[in-house]
C-alpha cells in the first residue's frame, strides 16, 4: 500500500494480523545500556587529526566546560600511526565533572578503553607533541 501525505511517501509492506499484535505487545523487552565510565588516574582518546583536537580545545574554552581545563593539566599529546592521543594522567575533577568531559570530548574523539597498556606503547613508540597541560597549551596557541 502507498500513502501520499504532502511530501512524504509511506510505504506499508506488511500487516501485522491483530493475534500476532497481542503477541507482540504482551513481550517484556529488557535493554540494557552498556555505559563506559572513563578512569580518572589515566584517560586516553584518539583523535583523527590534530585540527579535530584544536577543535574540541576551542569547544572546551567556549562552552561551560572551561574551568576544567586548570584541572586538566596533567594531559599530553602523542602521534602515533597517524592519530593523536590525548592522555590524561590523574584528573582531578568530581565524577560527575569528568563524565561531562568524557561526554563532550567523545563528540570529538575516541575513547581508548585500555588505555594503560596502550599508553606504555604510546609512550615508547609515539612522538611527543606536547609533553604537559596539552589541553591549556592548545587553547593558548592555536584558538
Amino acid at each position: 500500500m502507498l500513502l501520499l501525505i504532502g511530501n512524504f511517501i509511506l510505504t506499508v509492506t506488511r500487516v501485522i494480523p491483530e493475534i500476532e499484535q497481542n503477541k507482540t505487545i504482551n513481550k517484556k523487552i529488557n535493554i540494557k545500556r552498556k555505559s563506559v565510565v572513563p578512569n580518572k588516574i589515566l584517560s586516553m582518546y584518539a583523535f583523527n587529526n590534530f585540527d579535530e583536537f584544536c577543535d574540541f580545545c576551542t569547544y572546551l574554552d567556549n562552552s561551560y566546560l572551561n574551568g576544567f581545563t586548570k584541572k586538566l593539566k596533567k594531559s599530553s599529546l602523542y602521534l602515533y600511526n597517524g592519530k593523536y592521543y590525548l592522555l590524561l594522567n590523574n584528573v582531578t575533577l568530581s565524577l560527575k565533572d569528568f563524565k561531562s568531559f568524557h561526554c563532550a570530548i567523545t563528540e570529538f574523539a575516541t575513547y581508548i578503553i585500555d588505555s594503560d597498556i596502550f599508553g606504555r606503547k604510546l609512550s615508547e613508540y609515539g612522538k611527543v607533541i606536547i609533553g604537559s597541560n596539552a589541553i591549556g597549551t592548545c587553547i593558548k596557541h592555536f584558538s
